[in-house]
C-alpha cells in the first residue's frame, strides 16, 4: 500500500533520520514520483556507506541510483549503476543481486539490444531459482517471454506461457493468471491461431488489455469493425482505472497489472503511454480501413503533436501505422517508421535475433516488405 505508506513517512519525516532508512525513502520516493527526492536520498546514502565500506549497502546504493535514472529516463546512466551494483561481489547470494540483473535486462530492452536483455533474463532467472525466489523467476520467465515476442518467436512464447501458468500454480502466486492467460490468447493470435486466441480472451473478465489484443485478433481475422468495437468500450469504460494503475511507479514485489507496468512503467518516459498510445494507433488505423479516414488522420496528427520518447519500442509501429492512412503519400512517414526500426534492429548484438526482429515480428515484418516495395531497403 504505497499511498499509506508515503502518508506514514510524510508525517514522521523528521524523526525518520538512520542513514538505514535513506534507501527504503528512496524506493518508496521514486513510487509516488518524486524523482529528484528520491535521487537526494539515494546518493546522500551511497557516500555515506561507501565511507563506511559497507558493500551491500553500497550495492544497495548503486540499485536506487539506477532505479532513479530508469525513471528519468537516462538509460544510459541507470544502466551503468546496475553494472556497478552487479560487479560488488558479496559471498551470500542476496535477492538485490537478482533485482539488478533484471533491471539491467529492462534497461537493455528499452535501449533495444534484445539478445542483451535476453541474456540478463537467463542470469536472472538462474538467480532466483537458487535462492528460492518463485515470484522473481516466474516473473523472469514472463519477461524472457516479452522479449522473444518482440522478437516474433509467438510459438516460443505459447509454450513458456503455458509453463508459466503450471508455474503460478505450483507455486500459488496470485493475480497473475489474467494477465498470463491475455499474453497467451495474444500469442496465439499472432502466430495465426486466431480463434484459439479470441476464445482463451472471451474467459477473461474485463481489462484495457483484453480489448486491445481481442482488437488485433478481430483485425488479423478482418473483423475490423468489432476490432473498433473493442477498442471504443475499452477506451470508455475501463481506461481511467488502467489508467489509476499507474499512479505509482513499480517497487520490489510483482503486480501483475498487464504485462508492461513492471518493464516500461519503470520508466517515466513510458509508464501509462505505451500501451495506450499503441491501442489509439490501433484505433485510428482501424477507423481508417472501416472507411473513417479524416478521424484517423486526425488522430495521428494530434499525437505527433505530443512528445514520444526516441526509445519507445513501439515507435515505428505508430510511424507505421499513420503511414498505411496516407495512401498516396505514404512515402515520408514510411520512411520514417523504417528509419527507427533499423536503428532499433542495429542496436541488437546478436545477429540471430536481429534477424528474427526485423523478420519475424508481425509488424516489423510488414514495415519491412513495404519499405522493400518503396525501395527504402
Amino acid at each position: 500500500n504505497i499511498e499509506m505508506a508515503y502518508k506514514i513517512y510524510s508525517e514522521n519525516r523528521e524523526r525518520i533520520t538512520a542513514i538505514s532508512s535513506e534507501i527504503v525513502i528512496a524506493g518508496l520516493n521514486i513510487s509516488v514520483k518524486r524523482i529528484e527526492e528520491a535521487l537526494e536520498k539515494s546518493k546522500h546514502a551511497l557516500m555515506e556507506y561507501q565511507s563506511l565500506k559497507i558493500p551491500e549497502s553500497i550495492r544497495a546504493s548503486y540499485i536506487k541510483l539506477g532505479e532513479v535514472m530508469l525513471a528519468r529516463s537516462k538509460l544510459e546512466d541507470a544502466l551503468e549503476y546496475f553494472l556497478l551494483a552487479d560487479k560488488i561481489n558479496i559471498a551470500k547470494p542476496m535477492l538485490d543481486s537478482v533485482y539488478t540483473v533484471i533491471l539491467a535486462g529492462i534497461t537493455r530492452y528499452i535501449q533495444g539490444d534484445l539478445s542483451d536483455a535476453l541474456m540478463y533474463c537467463e542470469r536472472g532467472t538462474a538467480m532466483a531459482g537458487e535462492l528460492y525466489s518463485r515470484e522473481w523467476e516466474v516473473f523472469n520467465l514472463f519477461f524472457k517471454t516479452r522479449l522473444l515476442f518482440e522478437a516474433g518467436a509467438y510459438g516460443k512464447c505459447i509454450v513458456m506461457l503455458e509453463k508459466l501458468l503450471s508455474m503460478l500454480s505450483l507455486y500459488k502466486i496470485e493475480n497473475g493468471e489474467r494477465v498470463i492467460y491475455s499474453w497467451l490468447a495474444r500469442s496465439f493470435i499472432y502466430n495465426g491461431n486466431y480463434t484459439v486466441g479470441l476464445r482463451i480472451l472471451e474467459h477473461l473478465g474485463r481489462s484495457f488489455l483484453k480489448a486491445v489484443f481481442s482488437a488485433e485478433g478481430y483485425y488479423r481475422l478482418g473483423d475490423y469493425k468489432k476490432a473498433v468495437r473493442a477498442i471504443e468500450e475499452a477506451n470508455s469504460t475501463v481506461w481511467d482505472r488502467a489508467s489509476a494503475e499507474y499512479r505509482f511507479l513499480p517497487g520490489e514485489r510483482i503486480l501483475w497489472q498487464d504485462g508492461y507496468y513492471h518493464i516500461e512503467g519503470r520508466c517515466l518516459g513510458l509508464a501509462d503511454s505505451m500501451l495506450k498510445r499503441y491501442s489509439d494507433s490501433l484505433l485510428w488505423f482501424l477507423y481508417f480501413l472501416t472507411g473513417r479516414k479524416k478521424k484517423a488522420l486526425d488522430g495521428f496528427e494530434d499525437m505527433l503533436k505530443t512528445k514520444i520518447q526516441e526509445f519507445d519500442p513501439h515507435l515505428h509501429y505508430y510511424y507505421y501505422l499513420y503511414s498505411e492512412c496516407l495512401e498516396g503519400e505514404r512515402f515520408t512517414m514510411l520512411n520514417r517508421a523504417w528509419k527507427v526500426l533499423q536503428e532499433r534492429v542495429n542496436k541488437v548484438s546478436s545477429p540471430e535475433v536481429k534477424r528474427e526482429y526485423r523478420e519475424r515480428n508481425y509488424w516489423n515484418k510488414q514495415i519491412y516488405e513495404r519499405a522493400q516495395s518503396y525501395k527504402l531497403t
